[in-house]
């Protein structure tokens, strides 16, 4: 039995946001090589936990005490870089960020407890963040800016930032969520070997997102630990809490007599000397619904963008927006339009209550600077019930955790009934109950005739509504067509 002192210890810990309970009397202590899962739902209060454990946040009741070696100290300062951090959220603070970023400032930004470089890194700090570059097998990414990364690449960058430190405790949230096959088998083997020079504290919704050094558990149900011990007991035990039956039904978008909703000919697009997309011709058209595959950096989060006029293409390249040849008002077109991805979600920075943010998608606006009338404020309460979200409507959104949020953005792309969704991996941050949950809900959806783009790296996603496929790899289409005929 490990004698030491805890690294990390939790006394009847609780935290409050909003006047609203998240975390509960927790008791926890985290000892040197003893590896944890902490497992849950959305809204349990797992990434909350992982912030009052690194310091993030202060405890509103209880103790948290710390002793890496030097004696006890119940605050974070001195600590911080000695305790890493991959999330998802840190993950959408540089992929959204305008700031033009390396990846060896990026790494090297650790050494200041910033996600940013506020002074010029020294010469030893830029030495070791490319040293764990090379460590990790990513070294020729070091030059490149992080605003080009495909998600797997930034991810493995955001576990070099973690490791460069080298932290005692390493805090991992949600770490493979929005990954392809080929990045999760990465990022997995790197997690393996982040074990051997650190305790891991995982967050995870899935069980098979834990690294094989994982050996304990906690789980909690909202906000409360109702179970810890052996990993296997843990999950024997857990229940994860289901939301009711959704019963509110929804109103048909209206009709669209046009000949196509988009028209792309000849579509490039060029970052830094490399073409995310690369000559795409693609048509959709009414009654159609599309998925767009294809594993990370395949050009599919940057399609979406071109379809909402946020990127510029390629001289050569043509659009049209819902039958027209030309560039129309694409204030008009985003209010026809639903988008959510997470790439809004990052970038969604207004502390805004659930129902206002559900309001902000009459407007296609981040923030809320118009009133919706009294008749969109009642068809706004149906989306809410139907996603789930009518108990957490007077809730601030940073509240929520990320998957609840992940929904309030659902709703907020859908509560104007527009024509399309662009959906980019709607089900990332979602729990295993809530997932199949929302796919019932957008084919529901499908059936009052809302059109669909939805982007993913998962087949077994594609709900039947789904009639057509688009696959990406590298910019290019390797299949443009009925879904039947793709071959698996």
């Amino acid at each position: 039995m490990n004698t030491e002192n805890p690294l990390i210890r939790l006394r009847r810990a609780s935290v409050r946001r909003g006047g609203k309970t998240i975390l509960g009397c927790v008791d926890f202590a985290l000892r040197r090589g003893e590896h944890v899962a902490v497992l849950g739902g959305n809204g349990a209060g797992k990434s909350t936990l992982l912030s009052l454990c690194r310091g993030d946040l202060p405890p509103t009741e209880g103790e948290r005490v710390y002793d890496f070696g030097a004696g006890p100290q119940v605050s974070p300062i001195g600590l911080r870089e000695r305790m890493g951090l991959v999330s998802a959220a840190l993950h959408d603070k540089y992929a959204c960020s305008d700031w033009r970023i390396s990846v060896e400032e990026a790494v090297a930004s650790a050494f200041q407890d910033s996600w940013l470089c506020y002074n010029p890194p020294l010469e030893k700090e830029r030495a070791e963040a490319r040293a764990m570059l090379d460590d990790l097998g990513i070294a020729d990414l070091a030059d490149q800016p992080v605003s080009g990364l495909s998600t797997g690449q930034l991810r493995a960058v955001l576990l070099a930032r973690a490791l460069v430190t080298r932290p005692e405790v390493l805090f991992l949230d949600e770490c493979l969520d929005g990954l392809d096959a080929a990045a999760r088998k990465l990022i997995m083997q790197l997690m393996n070997r982040a074990a051997g020079r650190c305790t891991l504290v995982c967050a995870v919704h899935h069980q098979a997102d834990i690294p094989a050094s994982v050996r304990r558990a906690l789980l909690l149900r909202e906000g409360s630990v109702v179970a810890s011990g052996a990993l296997e007991e843990v999950a024997a035990h857990r229940r994860d809490h289901e939301d009711g039956e959704c019963l509110a039904e929804l109103p048909a978008p209206p009709d669209l007599d046009v000949p196509y909703i988009f028209r792309l000919e000849n579509v490039s697009v060029v970052f830094a000397g490399r073409k995310a997309l690369d000559g795409l011709d693609w048509t959709v058209r009414p009654g159609e619904n599309w998925a767009v595959l294809g594993g990370n950096g395949a050009g599919k989060s940057t399609l979406l963008r071109v379809l909402l006029g946020l990127e510029d293409v390629y001289p050569g390249g043509r659009l049209g927006w819902f039958g027209v040849d030309e560039l129309p008002d694409l204030t008009e077109v985003r209010r026809r339009v639903g988008y959510a991805s997470p790439l809004l979600q990052g970038s969604y920075s207004y502390d805004l209550p659930v129902r206002e943010t559900v309001w902000s998608g009459y407007f296609g606006s981040v923030g809320l600077y118009e009133q919706p009338d009294e008749e969109q404020k009642a068809r706004a309460e149906l989306y809410l019930r139907f996603f789930g979200l009518d108990r957490l409507a007077d809730r601030r959104i940073r509240s929520l955790s990320y998957g609840q949020l992940r929904r309030v953005l659902l709703a907020r792309a859908a509560v104007s009934g527009p024509a399309l969704l662009l959906l980019d991996e709607p089900l990332s941050g979602l729990d295993r109950r809530a997932r199949p949950k929302v796919l019932g809900l957008l084919e529901r959806l499908a059936a009052t005739g809302t059109h669909f783009v939805y982007v993913t790296h998962h087949v077994e996603e594609l709900f039947p509504a789904i009639d057509h496929v688009l696959h990406l790899e590298q910019g290019r289409a390797v299949y443009c067509g009925l879904r039947e005929n793709l071959r698996s």
